[in-house]
């Protein structure tokens, strides 16, 4: 699966508007800002890879955990509605869930592939036994076209809320007030 955002140089900082461009499976999407959120540039600026060109990682701000934590909070709210089971992407709501559980309980950034064998050991609802067949999902995508993985991804709408409600309970112990 290869989608991402296509950012000009300013925009790696979330707070700079222009022009930019969404490019996933689920089609192109404009964006007029930056909507990645401050966690993930973090994890981009501090684990990402170059793969081909010019290493800009050093231009995305450096960023304070109270300010991930206000992303994160934001994102939480905006998204709890929206978090539902139904395709291979429902899978992300369970993978970025435990991606972001483990940076606020232990301040690691990681994959998700890596969240996703901690929140199997260290997530606290049902939802984290699902996290292996998340994993294994997101990394070959066409086991997701069988009748059984249908009807597994078209079960996820409960767990996916646990996960968001652990999340939510997470970011209210853990808010900016007490940053």
């Amino acid at each position: 699966m290869l989608e991402g955002a296509f950012l000009p140089r300013q925009m790696l900082n979330p707070d700079i508007a222009g022009k930019a461009l969404w490019w996933g499976t689920s089609g192109d999407r404009p964006w007029d800002r930056n909507q990645l959120g401050w966690l993930v540039l973090h994890v981009i600026r501090e684990r990402g890879l170059v793969i081909w060109g010019q290493d800009v990682r050093h231009e995305i701000p450096e960023v304070s955990r109270a300010r991930c934590i206000e992303d994160l909070e934001k994102s939480y709210l905006a998204t709890r509605e929206r978090a539902r089971g139904g395709d291979l992407h429902s899978v992300d709501w369970l993978l970025d869930s435990a991606r972001q559980l483990l940076w606020l309980r232990e301040g690691r950034l990681s994959s998700k592939s890596e969240a996703a064998d901690w929140g199997h050991l260290h997530a606290r609802g049902a939802w984290r036994q699902l996290l292996p067949r998340a994993k294994e999902l997101r990394r070959n995508p066409a086991l997701a076209d069988s009748p059984e993985s249908k009807r597994w991804l078209d079960s996820l709408d409960e767990p996916i809320r646990e996960a968001r409600d652990e999340l939510g309970r997470e970011l209210a112990l853990r808010g900016t007030a007490r940053d």
